[in-house]
């Protein structure tokens, strides 16, 4: 397997540390493809850079500005590992001070890293939110433990304040899903507000609704697909690219704990596009995340 051009770091000294992982068992999608999100990603990212850049790895965000380049962050990749060791692996990615940040894979995935970040919370006694960009809700009840049921699954950890949490995007619940958003009074942003409101009074929103303790996690539906079509659930009338990337630079300083990017489905994207928006992503979150909570070992 070839590692991110981005991986300048061993693990020791790493401030993130990207992991894949290739595993679709927990959808139900008719389309087929997310295990191989993460061999694709990489695969791209090194073709792309290695034109770019002469296998130099250099990154200016969109905001000139902020005058930060991923040069200034040392990045380790773990590499794939297997959904079963998804929950070990992140605690001792977070108990040793750094920043995960996951490329899956279905997004089930997510509720083993909020596994572990719950435990990290358990240690030191405080809770967190959650920002959570798709267009389905995932909150179905009726059927637990699969991609469709993220957010139910992961009401039930304790340290995780679901009031406290934001769904952004959302443009196809079912019926059931709205019930239990409802009832576990969980915020949410529909896809109209993006329409309605400015991007940043959604960002401000966003910020005043959360704690200091932030994990984000992205499913790449959220993104309309005439921008990104290679995801495994496509629904139109989704947000932009331009308008994805300026909410993870503008909600990423606030997370601690750490992001993922689920369900890119290489078979069905065109040209790479989706991949290459990925990539872009992936960049913004290293230069955009912030610092680690307090490492309280150095467990690997």
């Amino acid at each position: 397997m070839n590692k991110f051009v981005l991986s300048n770091s061993e693990y020791g000294s790493a401030d993130f540390v990207i992991f894949g992982v290739a595993d679709e068992t927990g959808s139900r999608a008719k389309r087929k493809g997310t295990a191989l999100a993460p061999a694709e990603i990489r695969r791209v990212f090194n073709k792309f850079d290695a034109i770019k850049k002469h296998g130099n790895s250099f990154f200016e965000p969109a905001d000139a500005s902020l005058k930060k380049i991923v040069q200034d962050f040392k990045v380790y990749d773990l590499g794939n590992i297997k959904k079963e060791d998804v929950r070990s692996r992140v605690y001792n990615i977070l108990n040793s001070g750094k920043v995960p940040i996951c490329i899956g894979g279905d997004h089930s995935i997510t509720y083993e890293i909020l596994h572990s970040v719950n435990r990290k919370m358990q240690d030191i006694g405080q809770k967190f939110s959650l920002v959570y960009f798709d267009a389905h809700p995932d909150f179905i009840s009726s059927y637990t433990h699969y991609y469709g049921s993220v957010i139910y699954d992961a009401s039930k950890l304790d340290m995780l304040d679901i009031e406290k949490s934001v769904l952004v995007g959302i443009r196809e619940p079912e019926i059931e899903e709205l019930e239990n958003m409802q009832e576990y009074k969980i915020k949410s942003i529909p896809i109209f507000d993006f329409k309605a409101k400015s991007i940043r009074a959604i960002t401000s929103y966003i910020r005043k609704n959360v704690l200091k303790n932030v994990y984000i996690s992205i499913d790449m539906d959220v993104v309309d697909p005439a921008f990104a079509p290679g995801v495994d659930v496509p629904a139109p009338g989704g947000i932009s690219s331009l308008e994805l990337l300026y909410l993870i630079k503008s909600i990423a300083p606030l997370s601690n704990l750490g992001a993922d990017m689920m369900e890119i489905s290489p078979p069905y994207d065109i040209n790479s596009i989706t991949s290459m928006l990925g990539i872009k992503i992936i960049e913004e979150l290293i230069v955009s995340l912030k610092k680690p909570i307090h490492a309280r070992s150095q467990a690997h």
